[in-house]
Order: C-alpha cells, then sequence, then structure tokens
C-alpha cells in the first residue's frame, strides 16, 4: 500500500532521477504493449475506440490515489485502519468493474 507513495515522493523529490530508473527498467516497452494490446482489441470490435493513453492514466489514478491520498480519503469517509483496507478492497472490485463496463462496445 506504501508504494504510490514512494513513487510520488521520488517523481517529487527527484524527477530526472526516476525518470531515468523508468528508462532504465524499460518502463516505455510495457507501456508499448498495453498500447498495442488496447488497439489491437479496438481494432477486433471486441472493446469500443479509446485512447490507450487515457485509459491507462486513468487506469493509475483510479488505484494510486487512494493509496496516496490515504489521510483525505480516510477522513473524508471517517474510516480508521480497518475500514479503510475494506473500504480499498471494495474499491479494487469497482474499479474493474467500471474499466470493464466502460470498454465494452
Amino acid at each position: 500500500h506504501r508504494l504510490p507513495i514512494f513513487i510520488m515522493n521520488e517523481l517529487t523529490q527527484d524527477p530526472d532521477s526516476c525518470l531515468m530508473k523508468m528508462k532504465n527498467m524499460e518502463m516505455h516497452k510495457l507501456y508499448a504493449k498495453f498500447r498495442d494490446e488496447v488497439e489491437a482489441e479496438v481494432k477486433k470490435g471486441r472493446i469500443k475506440k479509446v485512447n490507450p493513453d487515457h485509459l491507462f492514466l486513468n487506469l493509475l489514478a483510479m488505484t494510486g490515489y487512494p493509496f496516496i491520498a490515504k489521510p483525505v480519503v480516510q477522513g473524508l469517509f471517517e474510516l480508521e485502519e480497518e475500514g479503510y483496507s475494506d473500504f480499498i478492497e471494495q474499491h479494487k472490485k469497482d474499479v474493474s468493474r467500471f474499466i470493464i463496463d466502460s470498454l465494452k462496445p
């Protein structure tokens, strides 16, 4: 649960170093594979036309933000640690369903 916070901290403290690490890990190749798969599924008509860049960013936002903003989420929804964990478990299911539903042709 702490990885998104670590990544945000690294991006804030030393963005050039973080970007270099991402290049070294060949993140662009992983994203290219994601983009190619999305475009192939669009061409096959299995999913509706969507910009892969925006889809990827939406996935990052919906999955990362609840961790990055944990204190805000807990305060807004009045959640203790156990309640927050339960909330996150449900959020995982909701995000999956949301993405799947948004891609149906």
